[in-house]
């Protein structure tokens, strides 16, 4: 009779009914209290209402009643991989493996993960060996198609990707991911097909959102730069990112010394400074800025959620204090007026990233200090008539050590898929 109800409980779960197979497997439970799969399915449920915590309650009761079932332990980890528990979840698939070395979607798995970690050679092979057990295993095609674009093997790829269109052509996450190496390759007109069959399939999928968004902001060719930087940064596991930023940073402020030290040079060098501190600035804001020309696009608006609405009203804003502060200083001359643009234009960096899905608390509350800071600063400065003082400096000090302790927050999470 359970196996049964299990049986139509997994059909409710395919259509996305996920409330009422809620319904039906608590009512089943007090039947039967010891059954490990009722809980295996109920924490299934649960992962897709996105209520983790009780999701990984209950299939670690699952385990409890059915220590040898690889499919507890296979469940388990994707709980883990939604809660992004990327370790751990990587520990209990070594179990799942052992119990299921049959299984492909265990293996899947830890290629999913591989890639999620920028390890691209590791993912390839973990991909294969997916494939190895199930040709047509969906999520080994993707991961498979993935990795060879990052390892620059483009024709692979897409030979890789066409078969998993070719196995399930309805399948929203394999169009998401065909477009997103679309747009790696620069095709963002191809890419924005994709993108936009993945979310008819599947209109909430966030995947498929973030690279419609990209793909319609890439006809412009300053975002398709910015897109190319953004690829090129992504694709570098962190040492190597820091490596960038911390050399970057020393770079500049050499070439600043030598500028200072050498008056002949200095014509040269100044524009060099300036040109690679403006460049560096609108790696953070280009996103978020371009985001809000997304605002009056016809659909364009749709493809923002709540957090990148919100983004988008902050750096509204703060564009806004920039353009009256320095309409002001150019008609009255007041120090103040400059202070304000100065303000406007510099709280955009922080606003444009503070509501990023890695940065939790910890960036909010940081912006809402510099902002804080910024405002007595800006008081101050039409106060006195001087651009520059004691609270201004340091907020500009706290503008930039936030680069340094962003940069931390969103690549200790940092997930590419």
């Amino acid at each position: 009779m359970n196996r049964d109800v299990l049986q139509k409980v997994e059909i409710l779960i395919q259509q996305e009914k996920y409330r009422e197979a809620r319904r039906i497997l608590e009512d089943l439970l007090p039947q039967s209290p010891d059954d490990g799969f009722i809980y295996m399915a109920l924490a299934e449920v649960y992962q897709n209402l996105k209520e983790y915590d009780k999701a990984l309650e209950l299939i670690n009761t699952a385990i409890g009643l059915e220590p040898e079932s690889g499919d507890a332990y296979q469940r388990k980890a994707n709980i883990l991989l939604s809660m992004d528990r990327f370790k751990e979840a990587d520990d209990v698939l070594d179990r799942a493996i052992e119990l299921s070395p049959w299984d492909a979607d265990n293996y899947g798995l830890r290629a999913f993960i591989m890639a999620a970690n920028l390890q691209f050679e590791g993912a390839l092979y973990w991909a294969d060996k997916t494939l190895e057990a199930d040709p047509k295993n969906l999520l080994g095609l993707n991961i498979r198609s993935t990795s060879l674009m990052k390892l620059n093997r483009q024709e692979e790829s897409f030979q890789t990707i066409e078969n998993a269109l070719e196995e399930d052509p309805d399948n929203p996450y394999t169009h998401a991911n065909h477009g997103w190496n679309l747009l790696e390759r620069g095709d963002h007109q191809k890419a924005l097909i994709h993108f936009r069959e993945a979310l008819r399939l599947d209109p909430d999928m966030e995947y498929a959102r973030d690279g419609m968004a990209d793909a319609l902001q890439s006809k412009y060719w300053p975002y398709r730069m910015f897109m190319k930087y953004a690829f090129w940064m992504g694709n570098l596991t962190e040492k190597y990112k820091w490596g960038v930023i911390i050399g970057l940073y020393l770079a500049l402020n050499a070439l600043n010394n030598l500028a200072e030290r050498n008056e002949t040079l200095r014509p040269y060098l100044y524009p060099v400074v300036v040109a690679i501190t403006i460049w560096a600035f609108s790696t953070w804001i280009t996103r978020p800025l371009s985001n809000l020309t997304l605002r009056f696009h016809p659909f364009g608006k749709y493809l923002l959620n709540d957090r990148g609405k919100m983004a988008t009203n902050f750096v509204g804003l703060s564009l806004l204090l920039c353009l009256v502060g320095g309409l002001g200083y150019l008609i009255s001359g007041h120090f103040g007026w400059a202070a304000l643009g100065g303000f406007g234009l510099t709280m955009m960096l922080p606003l444009g990233s503070m509501l990023t899905r890695q940065s939790n608390y910890i960036l909010p509350v940081y912006t809402g200090v510099l902002a804080i800071l910024g405002l007595w600063a800006v008081v101050i400065a039409f106060s006195v008539n001087e651009m520059w003082n004691t609270v201004a400096l340091i907020y500009i000090g706290g503008v930039f050590v936030y680069q340094w302790v962003a940069n931390f927050v969103i690549m200790r999470s940092n997930r590419y898929l």
